[in-house]
């Protein structure tokens, strides 16, 4: 359940973040609201969720911070950090590309390290909303948390090596390919979707009800998870219809009733869950 809850908070955080983006910029505020929504009922949820660190804090699975890998600033020069790196993250100065200041704002909140827990999770969410306040992409759907864990020991030794080395160079190099191999993942991701919608249509156009289960079909690529009376919300009709239509799905392997409950069930794309998170 807590990995389950993270990845929930993760969406609620995202959807949030590019609501607010309507009204407020990326910065010291919303960073907050996204901290709060993040840390809701996992790890770290007794951290001050929502708020800038209080006490010190370091890095390093050490007890002493004598011996810790990384110290940030002490908590009283947090709210100044975070001051300056907002200026940076919302300047009009355009001599550094984007991506590369990109890289370089994502270095500076890692080193600040302004939460007392959950600021990988933080650092991480606020890069595709940052693309979307620059608008290079419509909504935030370029995630490089995937990159990053796939490749831990290179991401954390190259920022290490910016604070010790000051090797800028180094880290944004390493990001700027993780952008590279996310961006050609999503559109990987995207082509094999895109298939298996048009299968999935080529399949319902000679059926009697095609036109209410190709509108489920649709959904679907929204929203991966439906149960009997979110079905009957989409199409507009009963219950027992919706479900009816939702057991056509499963029959054609479309869709799998997990629940095993004879009551209240919810079906799922595990295709579509295949296409958009195991390896291609």
């Amino acid at each position: 359940m807590p990995k389950t809850q993270e990845v929930l908070n993760y969406a609620r955080a995202i959807d949030h973040g590019f609501a607010r983006l309507q009204e407020i910029p990326v910065r010291g505020r919303l960073i907050r609201e996204l901290h709060a929504i993040l840390l809701e009922k996992v790890r770290g949820s007794d951290q001050q969720p929502g708020e800038f660190r209080s006490v010190q804090n370091f890095i390093g699975a050490v007890a002493d911070i004598r011996k810790a890998k990384f110290v940030p600033p002490p908590p009283s020069e947090v709210v100044r950090c975070m001051d300056q790196l907002d200026r940076f993250m919302n300047s009009e100065d355009r001599q550094l590309p984007l991506l590369v200041r990109l890289g370089l704002a994502h270095d500076q909140f890692e080193a600040i390290h302004p939460f007392r827990d959950g600021n990988g999770r933080v650092g991480r969410i606020i890069l595709p909303l940052l693309l979307c306040t620059y608008e290079r992409i419509e909504s935030p759907t370029l995630y490089l948390s995937a990159y990053f864990e796939q490749h831990k020991q290179q991401y954390t030794d190259r920022l290490l090596r910016v604070s010790v080395e000051g090797d800028y160079h180094g880290f944004v190099r390493f990001f700027l390919e993780a952008v590279k191999a996310t961006a050609d993942d999503s559109v990987r991701r995207a082509e094999a979707l895109l298939k298996l919608r048009e299968g999935y249509r080529s399949q319902l156009q000679s059926m009697r009800s095609g036109l209410p289960l190709s509108q489920l079909v649709d959904t679907l690529f929204e929203h991966p998870s439906l149960s009997i009376a979110s079905a009957a919300s989409v199409l507009g009709v009963s219950d027992v219809t919706a479900a009816n239509h939702l057991r056509k799905l499963a029959e054609l392997h479309m869709l799998t009733e997990v629940t095993g409950r004879r009551r209240d069930q919810r079906y799922v794309a595990q295709d579509l869950l295949r296409v958009a998170h195991e390896d291609l």
